[in-house]
């Protein structure tokens, strides 16, 4: 029977998760974390009043209007975009759609794309447009540059005031590509893809073959349990990290579980690579060419066209979820403390 040497995979999971505990207490920036989170607000409310726009202009099948008041920077989207006359931006204004119209006043830029962009407002700075037709109506007063990306030439009426240059680039269309490009990027994607697993699979091979052994022997015993714990962990675990990231007080835990979690999902792959050789080929006695045969099987198996996302998450998942199992068997058969022995008195 032969001894094996090296790092338990406990072991290995815990070094992982203090690393990363350690990373996560000194980094500690409070105030750029709630700059973010007031800026994460901001956006969420303007896609609130954009999804309530669309969503009645769905139900009543008709154009709706979506104006922003007194914001300090707009980003808009949306089908028809229109900055009313009454609207007024502070700073920059980025807006893009079908349809987009600006009527209001704008303090610095304006960056507009769209099949249409029509400007009738105050931009205080530079405007750069792209769109299959870019208008310039009489009462617009562009303090800065017009700099648009359009096939025709703007329609600038008279009357309308460009105080910079008026600049037209060329107006590039990225061609889609071609099957065999696609090919291409397929298979050095696919190689790339078993490299990868291979490598971090023979990491832990070298590192920690006891534990990766017991993942790969959980897998052969209980593959059915692996599958659905692997699948429990994949939904769930996810959805606690989330939760954990929106409380602020829970974001160190979070990451913390997120790095577990990651780990996690690289030991998956290895110990499936590692089942799966030692199924093919079951009488080699070399533990690291095993582990190729069953990293080169499940990359060949996950590039697959059309079932080849599917197959890798079932892989990820057995693996994540003889993971489980593994360290739960360790657990379960660790030796009970020894109980001491009780010493009588002395017979003369």
């Amino acid at each position: 029977m032969r001894t094996q040497r090296g790092f338990s995979l406990v072991e290995v999971l815990t070094v992982g998760a203090m690393i990363s505990l350690l990373l996560v207490a000194g980094v500690s920036n409070l105030r750029q974390a709630m700059a973010r989170e007031e800026v994460d607000g901001w956006a969420r409310s303007v896609a609130n009043e954009l999804a309530a726009a669309q969503q009645a202009a769905i139900t009543r099948r008709t154009t709706v209007i979506a104006t922003f008041q007194n914001q300090t920077f707009v980003v808009a989207a949306g089908g028809t975009i229109i900055l009313e006359s009454n609207a007024r931006v502070t700073r920059d204004l980025a807006a893009a759609g079908g349809n987009v119209t600006l009527q209001g006043t704008v303090g610095r830029d304006a960056h507009l794309a769209g099949g249409r962009v029509e400007i009738a407002g105050s931009v205080a700075g530079n405007v750069l447009a792209r769109a299959d037709e870019v208008v310039v109506l009489p009462s617009a007063v562009i303090r800065g540059n017009l700099t648009y990306s359009s096939q025709k030439p703007a329609q600038i009426a008279p009357g309308a005031r460009v105080i910079g240059r008026i600049l037209q680039e060329p107006y590039l269309v990225r061609p889609m590509p071609s099957r065999e490009i696609v090919r291409g990027f397929r298979i050095a994607f696919g190689v790339a893809d078993f490299f990868w697993m291979l490598i971090i699979a023979m990491v832990l091979a070298a590192v920690a073959p006891g534990g990766l052994q017991q993942t790969a022997d959980a897998l052969h015993r209980r593959p059915w349990a692996s599958l659905g714990w692997g699948a429990f962990l994949l939904i769930t675990v996810p959805i606690a990290i989330v939760a954990l990231v929106v409380m602020l007080i829970g974001i160190p835990l979070g990451v913390l579980l997120l790095v577990a979690h990651t780990l996690a999902l690289f030991v998956s792959h290895a110990s499936a690579g590692l089942a799966i050789g030692q199924t093919l080929a079951p009488r080699l006695k070399s533990r690291y060419a095993e582990v190729a045969i069953g990293v080169g099987v499940i990359a060949i198996a996950t590039n697959l066209p059309y079932v080849g996302w599917l197959l890798r998450l079932i892989a990820v998942a057995v693996g994540l979820g003889a993971v489980v199992l593994a360290l739960w068997g360790q657990r379960e058969q660790s030796p009970p403390p020894a109980r001491p022995i009780p010493v009588g008195p002395a017979v003369a």
